[in-house]
């Protein structure tokens, strides 16, 4: 847990996680904004076209985006856990049902009759694939720099509500100067 962020909500954190995640996976970064309750908030990505049917096709770079999508889903409660030392309850359950609905188009479903033993190792394999994302969310959101810039992106919510992708990048670049898709 990071010193001294005790005025970030745990909204700006979370999606100040998003948005730097966004970053150094390489997705493209439109903006990031906290909602005027300052309860909740939005990070916008571009989203290739047709991703979820290329997808089901096994499209190599759909396969890569919903990596990074997932990934980037899941630094949203990973860096409140990082600058707050918890996360809250409320900014998670969005962000898992993409991931669910992601790792979903990723791993083919069972028929409903199929037997027990096979969905049961089904959900295994779904479950370590969740593991997995938030795992490297960690891990991208670990580093000292890293952290700088998250808690430069969050304070930077918490005055004017909103920053561009522009603003975000230009915040990681400082912290992480060398900073490309990582994870």
């Amino acid at each position: 847990m990071i010193e001294d962020v005790g005025s970030l909500s745990a909204a700006t954190c979370h999606e100040a996680g998003h948005a730097i995640a966004a970053v150094l996976r390489g997705l493209p970064l439109i903006q990031v904004s906290i909602r005027s309750d300052g309860r909740n908030g939005c990070c916008l990505t571009e989203e290739p076209s047709d991703v979820y049917l290329r997808l089901q096709d096994n499209d190599e770079e759909a396969i890569r985006w919903a990596e990074d999508k997932m990934v980037m889903l899941a630094a949203g409660v990973e860096a409140e856990r990082a600058l707050r030392g918890s996360a809250s309850a409320i900014g998670d359950g969005d962000d898992r049902t993409a991931i669910g609905n992601l790792i979903a188009a990723l791993i083919p479903p069972l028929s409903a009759t199929a037997p027990l033993p096979e969905q049961d190792e089904h959900d295994r394999v779904v479950e370590e694939r969740r593991s997995s994302v938030y795992s490297r969310a960690t891990a991208l959101l670990t580093p000292p720099a890293v952290q700088k810039a998250l808690v430069e992106v969050a304070s930077l919510l918490s005055q004017k509500g909103t920053a561009s992708g522009a603003e975000v990048e230009a915040i990681v670049r400082k912290h992480v100067p060398f900073a490309k898709k990582v994870g």
